[in-house]
């Protein structure tokens, strides 16, 4: 994704998102929602936030707490 992507670009990727985990029956934990805070106000980038979910769910897969 483009690094200049405007506030309002962002903030609609996540409603989308957040409607396609609604559509799943999934429900954001306040961690996911925070992070998605900080990525709509531009102080953290996708990449980011999938660097955030690999350490949480390898660490979980193999038995430690994050």
């Amino acid at each position: 994704m483009k690094a200049n992507v405007s506030k309002a670009v962002r903030k609609k990727i996540v409603a989308n998102t957040l409607g396609s985990m609604r559509v799943a029956k999934l429900a954001p934990s306040p961690s996911l929602l925070t992070s998605l805070d900080s990525y709509i106000n531009g102080q953290k980038t996708t990449n980011d936030l999938l660097i955030e979910a690999r350490l949480k769910y390898v660490a979980l897969r193999h038995g430690q707490i994050v």
